[in-house]
C-alpha cells in the first residue's frame, strides 16, 4: 500500500466515525471537525480532479471536456478556502480573510 491508499482509508474511517457522531447527535454541522474534514474532503478532491485530468490522457474526453472537469475542482478547492477555512477559523477568533490577503499580494 503506497501513501495515497493510507490517507484514503484513514480518511474514509474518520469520515464514518464522524458520520456516526452526527447521527447520535454528539456532533452537528458547525462542529470544527466537521468544518475541517469539509476543508480536507473538498481540498483532497479538487486536488485530485485538476492533476488526474492534467496528467492522464483519457481518450474518450475531448479537450474542452477536460477543462471543465478541472474546473470543478479550482471550484472545490475554492469553497474550502474562501468559506469553509474562515469558517473554521471564526471558532477560534482567528480573522482570515483570503480576500484582504490577496489585496496585499498585488
Amino acid at each position: 500500500m503506497n501513501a495515497l491508499h493510507i490517507y484514503l482509508i484513514f480518511f474514509k474511517l474518520f469520515l464514518f466515525v464522524q458520520f456516526i457522531m452526527i447521527i447520535n447527535k454528539k456532533q452537528d454541522e458547525e462542529g470544527i471537525l466537521f468544518i475541517i474534514s469539509n476543508v480536507i474532503f473538498k481540498v483532497s478532491i479538487g486536488l485530485f480532479i485538476i492533476f488526474f485530468f492534467l496528467f492522464h490522457e483519457v481518450s474518450e474526453i475531448d479537450r474542452m471536456n477536460k477543462i471543465i472537469i478541472g474546473f470543478a475542482g479550482v471550484i472545490l478547492l475554492y469553497d474550502a478556502i474562501y468559506i469553509d477555512l474562515p469558517r473554521a477559523l471564526k471558532i477560534y477568533n482567528i480573522h482570515f480573510s483570503p480576500y484582504t490577503l490577496l489585496k496585499k499580494l498585488v
